[in-house]
């Protein structure tokens, strides 16, 4: 029997076997970062929601409340570009608090 051909096709197949697991590792933890920041965006446009509402019955006046899911969206982009360049955008700082 020929054993350099199987030893050879066992390496390469450990090799792709090893590959794959590895691209799926990076796939899965950046899926798991995606998943967190949207956790947390929705969390913060709950909080702000719930709070705009306790205010407006506590001052028994109107309040203008923005859509959650557009709330959630605007925190998600401030979170992802906190997470990749480090810093606010412009246009979170300037409105002050988000």
């Amino acid at each position: 029997m020929n054993y350099e051909i199987i030893l050879t096709s066992a390496v390469v197949a450990s090799l792709i076997s090893g590959l794959a697991i590895f691209t799926n590792g990076i796939f899965d933890r950046k899926s798991r970062r995606k998943e967190l920041l949207m956790n947390i965006s929705y969390n913060l446009a709950k909080e702000k929601t719930d709070l705009v509402l306790k205010i407006a019955i506590e001052d028994n006046r109107p309040a203008t409340l923005q859509e959650s899911i557009v709330l959630m969206e605007t925190y998600y982009q401030y979170l992802i570009q906190l997470d990749c360049k480090g810093k606010l955008p412009i246009e979170a700082i300037s409105k002050g608090k988000p």
